[in-house]
């Protein structure tokens, strides 16, 4: 009602045709008009946002360790606003430790790892007897 712009003949038959169906539908007309109100309310105090004309740049840090907030405090009477965001999530908390990784291959299907002394009994030759 109040986004689509209406000359004061148009609005006040929208506004009876609300009322009309709330009062149809059994709905508190009282409602209705503290509704309305607190719209016209919030549309004609909305303030501007307060740094409308300033050239603001954002820099984000993680928050590793208390030195973080001294850095950030340099940041203070400039330009640059801080954000500041942790590791500790919950999808990175809750994620189990990835222990199966699987090594990479080369084109021939063998691993590229090198050999360890416990590969070592797959390339001996059987001792003779």
């Amino acid at each position: 009602m109040f986004n689509v712009p209406l000359n004061n003949d148009r609005l006040h038959n929208e506004w009876k045709t609300i009322l009309h169906i709330a009062k149809n539908n059994k709905f508190a007309a009282t409602l209705l008009h503290k509704l309305k109100y607190q719209t016209q309310h919030r549309i004609m105090h909305a303030r501007l946002p307060t740094n409308a004309g300033k050239n603001t740049k954002w820099a984000t840090f993680t928050f590793t360790s208390p030195h973080i907030r001294k850095i950030t405090n340099l940041f203070k009477h400039t330009n640059v606003k801080i954000a500041l965001r942790c590791n500790n999530t919950i999808p990175r908390l809750t994620k189990p430790p990835n222990v199966y990784k699987i090594p990479p291959r080369n084109k021939w299907g063998f691993t590229n790892l090198p050999a360890t002394p416990a590969t070592y009994h797959m390339w001996a030759k059987p001792a003779a007897a």
